[in-house]
């Protein structure tokens, strides 16, 4: 799967635009003024700022291979004919998305990103 969101990086433009989305983020929670460091907003609650900071990318980044996921297994069960009953829909989407989710974690942990 290529296209955006599907956890490639090509020359860091995504990471970039992940950080700048998590500064304009800061920025909407904290308001116009004065703004803390990333470290001084976390840290006062013993929480590594790159951890969480990795952990809101990811959970942005998923977001649209989790739709295209949903609308590939809908497509899927359309094809194959099958009826509208959710389970028909749902079970091979949360499948998938649980199956990407280890695949993540899995290049996480080979990266020295875990524990």
């Amino acid at each position: 799967m290529g296209g955006f969101g599907h956890g490639r990086v090509a020359g860091g433009e995504q990471v970039d635009g992940r950080v700048g989305v998590l500064h304009l983020l800061q920025r909407i929670l904290v308001g116009p003024g004065e703004q803390p460091s990333d470290d001084l907003v976390v840290r006062r609650v013993g929480v590594d700022p790159e951890r969480v900071a990795l952990t809101i990318s990811l959970a942005i980044g998923a977001l649209p291979g989790t739709l295209a996921l949903a609308l590939e297994t809908r497509d899927a069960a359309r094809a194959r004919g099958l009826g509208r009953h959710p389970r028909v829909y749902l079970t091979p989407f949360v499948v998938r998305v649980v199956a990407r989710a280890h695949e993540q974690g899995d290049a996480l942990a080979a990266r020295g990103l875990g524990d």
